[in-house]
C-alpha cells in the first residue's frame, strides 16, 4: 500500500521514508492543545483604547498567530528535520571528475573574451587541465584544483595574435576528461588538418562542448606594404554588401565606399616617427587601427676602401637611400664613417686596420671581402684562418635570397654565424658594440642583378645597427631579440624595446574575417545525477532556532 507512495517520492527525495519524522508533530500538537491558557487580565484604563482593536479581523488573526507564535516555529523546524532526513535533490549535471578546458585567446575573441572566460569557469571539474591558443599552444595547468583553474581563466588576458586552435584541440585529445573547446574555430596557422573532422574524432571517446558567442566584424586591414616615406594599407570589406567606410590618416580623413568583399588598396605619405591609419569602428577594433613607425632620414657614411673604385658597389650604394658612400684609396686616411668597406687588397699593410677594428669595437661596421692574410689583419677579428681557392655554387639565405652558378671562394675559418652555403660565403660576427661581415662570394651575374643593390643596402643597414622600417614594423606573433632575451610580440601597437621604437599590427585576413562554423560532433550526453539540497532544510532549523531565542528573549523569558 505504502509502495507506490514511496515510489512516488523518491522522485524528489533520496530517503523519503524519512519523512516518517513527520510524525513527530502529533506529540507536539496535542501537548500545546491540552496546555492550559495563560489567563489574561486588562487594565480598565486600557480597554478604552483597545476597543476598536479588538473589533476588526486582521488585528484577530494577528492576536492567534501571536499566542501560538511558539507552535508555528516548532512545526515548522519538525518539517525541515524530516526533509533533512528525506535528503530533497534535483537531477542535474555535475562537475565532472576530470575537464581539459580548451581556451582560445587570439585576436578574434578579444570582443567576447568577458564570456569565454564566465562560461569556462562553470565548466571546471575537481581536476582540470587548461590549454590556451593563440599562434601557440600551451598546457597552461594539469591536475589543477576547481579553485586554481578559475582564479587562473580568469586571469587570462588575449593575445592580439592568430589561431592554431587544430594544434590545441589535438592535445587536449590526449587527456582524459570531458572537453569543453571555447573557440571561434578560426584556424589561422597552416595545417592540413580538418577541424571539423578533428572535433567529431575527439567527440566519439567522451563527452564534449563548444561554445562561441556571436560577434561581428564589418572590415578591416588585413596587411600593410612600406617602402621609405610611403605606405599602403590593404583594407577589406568583409560584409556581403556594399560599405562606405571613413578613413583617417594623419591630420586628414576620407571615404571608402567598398563592395561586398572588396580588397582595396590605400597609399599615403608616412611622417618620421609614429603614424596612424584609422578606420571607422565596427565592433573589433584590432584591425581598425595601422600603427607604422618611420625611422629618422640620417644618412649612413659608408667609405669604401680598395686599390682601385668597384663601380659596382660605389653604384649600388649611389642607390641606396640615405646611404653616402665614397672612395677611398689605402693609402688615404679614413674618413669618419658608419660602415667601413674593404676590399680585396693587393697588401693590407697600406691600410689603417687598426682604426677600423677599434671603430668596429666601438659600434660602427666593418665589412671584410674575404682575402688571404685576413686572419693577420687583428686577433680580435673572428677569422682566424685563410686557405686556398675553390669553386663551389652559392645559396644565401639572408638579408636576401641569392643563388649563384659556379663561383670562385677562398676557404676561410670564421667564428661567426653563416647565413649560406657553403657556410663561408657570408658570415655575421659580432665583435665588441659593432657588427662584422665576412663576404666570400661574387658574381658578374649576381653584380649586374636587380638583387645587388638590395643586397648591400640590407647588409649596410646592418652593419651600421640601424634597423630598416621592416624591422622595426612587425605583425603580431613576431619575435624581437632585446634585452638579451627573446621577446614575442602579442599585442598591437607601439612599444619601445631596448632602446628601439617597434610598431605591431594584426595583419591576419583570416583572424579578422569571422565566418560561422557548424561543428558536429557525436559526444554522449553527460550523466545527469542527483544533486541534493540537503543543506537547505538544515539551514531552515539553524535560523528558526535563532529566531526562537531571539523571539523568548524578548518576551523576557531568557535572561
Amino acid at each position: 500500500m505504502l509502495e507506490p507512495v514511496i515510489q512516488q517520492l523518491s522522485n524528489f527525495f533520496l530517503n523519503p521514508l524519512g519523512l516518517a519524522a513527520l510524525l513527530g508533530l502529533v506529540p507536539l500538537v496535542i501537548f500545546y492543545l491540552v496546555r492550559p491558557s495563560p489567563e489574561e487580565k486588562v487594565m480598565p484604563s486600557m480597554k478604552f483604547f483597545q476597543k476598536d482593536k479588538k473589533s476588526g479581523r486582521l488585528q484577530k488573526a494577528l492576536k492567534v498567530l501571536q499566542r501560538n507564535m511558539m507552535l508555528l516555529l516548532h512545526v515548522l523546524m519538525v518539517a525541515g528535520l524530516a526533509a533533512g532526513i528525506a535528503n530533497p535533490y534535483i537531477m542535474g549535471e555535475q562537475r565532472p571528475e576530470n575537464a581539459v578546458i580548451v581556451i582560445d585567446n587570439s585576436a578574434s575573441m578579444k570582443p567576447v573574451f568577458d564570456q569565454v572566460k564566465q562560461e569556462a569557469t562553470s565548466q571546471a571539474g575537481r581536476s582540470n587541465t587548461v590549454i590556451v591558443a593563440n599562434d601557440e599552444t600551451e598546457i597552461a595547468l594539469e591536475k589543477a584544483s576547481l579553485s586554481e583553474t578559475q582564479r587562473f581563466i580568469r586571469g587570462l588576458e588575449v593575445e592580439e595574435t592568430g589561431t592554431n586552435i587544430v594544434r590545441a584541440v589535438q592535445r587536449a585529445g590526449n587527456y582524459e576528461g570531458k572537453v569543453f573547446l571555447a573557440t571561434d574555430f578560426q584556424q589561422t596557422a597552416e595545417t592540413d588538418t580538418d577541424i571539423k573532422d578533428l572535433v567529431k574524432t575527439v567527440s566519439t571517446s567522451r563527452p564534449l562542448q563548444t561554445f562561441d558567442p556571436t560577434k561581428s566584424n564589418e572590415w578591416g586591414i588585413v596587411d600593410l606594404e612600406i617602402d621609405g616615406e610611403n605606405a599602403t594599407a590593404f583594407i577589406q570589406n568583409f560584409r556581403d554588401q556594399r560599405a562606405s567606410i571613413n578613413v583617417e590618416v594623419g591630420d586628414g580623413s576620407r571615404s571608402l565606399d567598398l563592395k561586398a568583399g572588396e580588397l582595396r588598396r590605400l597609399s599615403f605619405t608616412l611622417q618620421k616617427g609614429k603614424n596612424t591609419l584609422s578606420l571607422e569602428e565596427d565592433g573589433f577594433e584590432i584591425d581598425n587601427t595601422a600603427r607604422i613607425y618611420r625611422p629618422s632620414d640620417d644618412d649612413t657614411r659608408v667609405a669604401v676602401v680598395d686599390n682601385e673604385k668597384n663601380r659596382y658597389l660605389m653604384k649600388a650604394l649611389d642607390l641606396v637611400e640615405n646611404v653616402d658612400p665614397v672612395y677611398v684609396r689605402p693609402s688615404e686616411s679614413l674618413p669618419r664613417s658608419d660602415v667601413y668597406i674593404l676590399g680585396r687588397m693587393d697588401s693590407l699593410q697600406e691600410v689603417d686596420t687598426q682604426k677600423m677594428v677599434s671603430e668596429l669595437k666601438q659600434g660602427k661596421g666593418l665589412v671584410l671581402y674575404a682575402q688571404s692574410g685576413a686572419e693577420d689583419i687583428s686577433s680580435e677579428l673572428p677569422v682566424s684562418s685563410t686557405g686556398e681557392a675553390f669553386n663551389s655554387s652559392v645559396e644565401v639565405s639572408e638579408p636576401v635570397e641569392i643563388e649563384t652558378g659556379n663561383i670562385s671562394l677562398l676557404e676561410s675559418a670564421v667564428d661567426g654565424e653563416s647565413v649560406s652555403t657553403p657556410k663561408e660565403a657570408l658570415q655575421f660576427a659580432d665583435v665588441g658594440d659593432g657588427e662584422f661581415v665576412y663576404f666570400n662570394f661574387g658574381s658578374q651575374e649576381f653584380r649586374e642583378s636587380l638583387d645587388y643593390p638590395v643586397f648591400w643596402k640590407q647588409v649596410v643597414e646592418r652593419a651600421a645597427g640601424r634597423p630598416s622600417a621592416q624591422d622595426l614594423n612587425l605583425e603580431t606573433g613576431s619575435t624581437v631579440l632585446a634585452e638579451e632575451k627573446t621577446i614575442e610580440i602579442t599585442e598591437t601597437g607601439f612599444q619601445e624595446l631596448d632602446g628601439k621604437m617597434y610598431a605591431s599590427n594584426l595583419l591576419n585576413g583570416e583572424e579578422s574575417r569571422f565566418e560561422s562554423f557548424e561543428i558536429e560532433h557525436s559526444s554522449a550526453e553527460a550523466v545527469k545525477q542527483p544533486q541534493s539540497f540537503q543543506a537547505l532544510p538544515v539551514l531552515l532549523i539553524i535560523v528558526l532556532g535563532l529566531f526562537e531565542m531571539a523571539y523568548l528573549y524578548r518576551r523576557g523569558e531568557i535572561p
